[in-house]
Formats: structure tokens, sequence, C-alpha cells
């Protein structure tokens, strides 16, 4: 995880230390404490987590319940972790420190963790007074509405529940990208496309998005598929998608029937399957690079990212942060056979449609923004999937058919999304500040292309647009090889020429490059 071991003088501490101790599975978190055995303080930064080491006199104490304060004080809340470790703890002895200090802000926060964890109560009386304490830190991460537990007068704040939640850090990053407003910015592109082309815009970009999305899976769709995705891109402002049943109708109108899951996640298929995602292999190299939850888990899982996906909707963090958690945890969860990728990014449009940050009845073609830095979009993939495959145990046979030897389904209920979140801001950005303007500009002069040309000459409509596309291909004039193709051979060079300067007109080619060609 580190390229080097932290300094030979120093202790773990708080989650560190607890995973030493426990030797448990879970994630790494984003913060990692060790204690020098001297007063020097420091902190470095590798692959977006935090390292720091802190003097002497912060050691918390010898004792595993230290730790755990400790953890939740300096490092904020590692759902993972603490899932694994406290079902582990002795109850005897952990009431025996809750009790001692029963209104204190961490004691009331492990007393709740636990018992939500064990589903067992500890031999604690409930709390009658005193204020609730949030189980997260609204400052330190992105939180929904409260649900209180009076027991122990905590309030649990986060973007899901302990089945399955989204963990988002309120970083410089985000707010400074929420700031920009993009959603502004693109309403004023829309606000400026002419009326007599406004539908014809849509039309380009609802199609430009399917190609792309396609394109990313390294597949062509057929007319029927990608008219259905089209369709439903189209629909994605006015339906519920965040429903299983939605979800299944979509999964099958954009699938070869032959995969479809007709009866639900891929639980349902007999035998059920365990899908994986690999890359080029050697000889005697498996080459996966992630391995989605198991069938048997997937129902439960699913179950706890529509709640969860619910209140984030809901919840007042930006709606790319959201759209980042909901599309992204969809994709790690695989709950289908097939369409997994395209859904994934069919759901960024929904989220950021029914949260009102696209004029409506728009799309963005982020997807194309994706297609274009397929390395960006794999690392935002890569900031799960990296930590997660030295977690899991697997096999495979002779037939290619894989299977994990143990129950994986904690490491798919806590992810923390932040970097993914300031990924798609990026793609976003780009899109809405590049693409969507050069996308505007070119139909625009398209349109005013076909103006031209035809006072020039009528062409038929399939004729005069390859026209225009081989001259945009050429450096805005056509090639002799196309001269003799497709019925272009048909015109004289004085038309050729003098719809070439139309064309050139339209889409305002400066001087040089038409001297370049």
């Amino acid at each position: 995880m580190y390229p080097q071991p932290p300094p030979s003088n120093t202790r773990p501490a708080g989650y560190s230390r607890l995973l030493e101790e426990f030797q448990v599975r879970a994630l790494p978190h984003d913060i990692e404490v060790y204690v020098a055995n001297t007063h020097s303080r420091s902190q470095q930064v590798v692959d977006g987590r935090t390292r720091r080491i802190v003097p002497a006199p912060q050691w918390p104490g010898d004792d595993t319940y230290s730790h755990l304060k400790f953890a939740l004080r300096y490092e904020g809340l590692h759902l993972g972790i603490l899932r694994a470790v406290l079902p582990r703890l002795d109850p005897v002895e952990l009431a025996a420190q809750i009790r001692a200090e029963p209104t204190g802000a961490y004691a009331r926060r492990i007393w709740f963790l636990t018992e939500s964890f064990t589903g067992t109560p500890l031999d604690l009386p409930d709390l009658t007074m005193g204020n609730y304490t949030p189980l997260a830190d609204p400052e330190a991460v992105y939180t929904s509405t409260i649900r209180r537990s009076a027991r122990h007068r905590v309030a649990m704040n986060l973007l899901g529940d302990l089945d399955f939640c989204f963990l988002l850090r309120r970083t410089t990053e985000l707010a400074h990208a929420d700031a920009q407003r993009f959603d502004i910015t693109c309403e004023k592109l829309m606000q400026e496309v002419p009326p007599e082309i406004f539908q014809r815009t849509l039309d380009y970009l609802y199609s430009k998005e399917t190609r792309s999305s396609f394109a990313i899976e390294h597949e062509t769709p057929d007319q029927k598929r990608a008219a259905n995705f089209v369709r439903l891109l189209q629909q994605s402002n006015s339906q519920d998608y965040l429903q299983r049943d939605a979800l299944v109708t979509l999964q099958n109108a954009i699938v070869d029937s032959r995969f479809a899951n007709t009866g639900g996640w891929r639980d349902t298929v007999q035998p059920p399957e365990q899908n994986f995602l690999a890359g080029a292999r050697a000889p005697n190299f498996e080459g996966i690079h992630f391995i989605p939850p198991r069938p048997q888990e997937i129902n439960a899982l699913m179950t706890g990212w529509l709640r969860a996906s619910r209140l984030a909707l809901e919840s007042e963090a930006p709606p790319v942060v959201v759209a980042a958690a909901i599309a992204w945890a969809f994709v790690f969860l695989h709950p289908f056979t097939d369409g997994n990728g395209r859904i994934h990014r069919f759901l960024i449009h929904h989220v950021l449609a029914r949260r009102g940050f696209a004029p409506r009845g728009l799309v963005f073609p982020v997807s194309a923004s994706m297609l274009e830095d397929h390395c960006a979009y794999d690392t935002s993939l890569e900031t799960f999937s990296k930590p997660l495959l030295p977690l899991l145990e697997w096999q495979m046979d002779d037939n290619r058919r894989l299977r994990v030897l143990h129950d994986s389904s904690d490491l798919y209920r806590f992810i923390d999304y932040t970097a993914i979140a300031t990924a798609l801001y990026q793609f976003v950005q780009r899109t809405v500040e590049r693409d969507l303007p050069q996308e505007l500009t070119f139909l625009r002069g398209y349109d005013n292309a076909r103006s031209a040309m035809h006072d020039i000459l009528e062409l038929p409509d399939p004729l005069a647009d390859r026209f225009i596309q081989f001259c945009k291909q050429n450096g805005w004039r056509l090639s002799i090889a196309k001269r003799n193709t497709g019925g272009l051979e048909k015109l004289t060079d004085s038309e050729i020429a003098a719809l070439e300067a139309a064309v050139r007109k339209a889409f305002r080619v400066s001087e040089s490059v038409e001297g370049e060609h």
C-alpha cells in the first residue's frame, strides 16, 4: 500500500493498531496513524491516503478500547474495520468500559455500533438524558436525515444505514468543484441554442451518449438496443429507476436477450453466476482485476444499496457527489450478468436529472469524456478494485468458473467514494466547459452548412450529410478518394468546390486551416 514502511521508532495507533491486532479483512482507511517514540510530527500523502506520525504524548494506551476511541476521534468513521472488530470484543469488558463514561460521545458511538453489528444488547441501561451525538461528523462527511437511537442518544446521520452506506468526505477539492456551478454553465449554454435546432441538439446528444457508453464496453449496439438506450435516457428524469423491478426492466432492454436477467439479480440465474472482470492473460495467469460479491450475497447488498440510494438522493449532498456514490456502488456490486457498466453510466444521468442538475430533457454526453480519458475512468474504478482484490480468496476451475471461498459481503458495504466523486466532477467539468460547447458549435455549423449547400445544389439528405462528414475528416476539403464514392461521383468539380467553400464558411474555418489543406 505504501512504498516504504513506517519509521522503526513508531507504533501503529487507532485503526492501524486494530487491523494489526485482529488481522481482519477490511479495506484500508484513508488515514494511517503512527505514534513516534519522540516528539516528532509529520504527514505524507501517497495514492490519496494520508500517513500521520504523531508525538509520543498522543499514545492512547495499550488496550483496544483506547484505540477505538483514538480512531473515532482522530480518524473518523471506518465502518468496515469497526464492523469486523467490534463483534470480537468481550461484551462484559466492553460494557464495563462504556459504563465508566456512559455520556461520552465516543463511548456512545462504540456502544451503538457494537449492538447494531452484533444484534445483541450490552448489559447497560438506556440513557435517559443528554444531547444526541451524531454518529458521523457532519463537518467531515456528507450526511443525510437524522434517525435517532434513544437508547444510546446517538443520531444516525449516514448516507445509508449500518447494512449499507456511502462514505463521502468533505474535501477542499469537492467543495471547490461544487462551487463552480457547472449546472448553471450548462443551462446558459442551452439557452443560447436556437429554437429551430434545439430538439435536434437533444436528439444528437442522446445518440452520442448511447454510442459512447457502449463503446466503453467495446460494443457496437444493434439498432434496436441503441434505440432502447436512447429512449431510456430520455425517460431518466421522469421515472424512478432506483427500484429493483425498474432496473431489471432496464437491463432487459439494453442487453442481448440471451443474457437478460428476467428473474431479478444474478442470484436468480441457474446455476447462480459469480461474474468477474479480467484482462488479457498469459498462460497460467488469470488476469483477474475485479470480483464482485458472490451470488448469494447480492440480494441483501442490493436491498441495502436501494435504501442508501434513496437517502442519498433526498439528502443535501451535491448532485454530482450523490451521482458518483450511487452509480459507482452499482457497478461495484455488479448485480446483473451483463449490462452493469451501461446501467452504471445511465444512473449518473438519472441522478443528475432527478436532482435538477441539468436543464430538463438534456443529457450530458459524459460517457464521451470517459471514453476519451479512459485512464482516468479506470483509475476511478480502481480506487476500490485494487485494494479489494488482495482481500479475496478465490479459485478458478478449468472451465473458467470462479468461486470466492468466503463471505465477502462486508467488503462492499461501506466504500469510500470521495476520490470517485472528485473524478466525476472532472468528467462533468470537461463535458460542460469543452465537449458540450464543441458539440453545440458543430451542430450550429452543420445546420448552417446544410442551408448554404441547399442554395448551391439540392442534394439528397444522406448525400449532403456524407459530404459534410467527409470534408470534416479531411481538413474541410473532400478527398480525391471520397469524390468517387456514395453518389458524390455525380458532382462536377465546380459544384464540389462551391460546396466545400460553403461548408468551410458555415463552420467558420480560418484561412490558415484552409491553406494547410
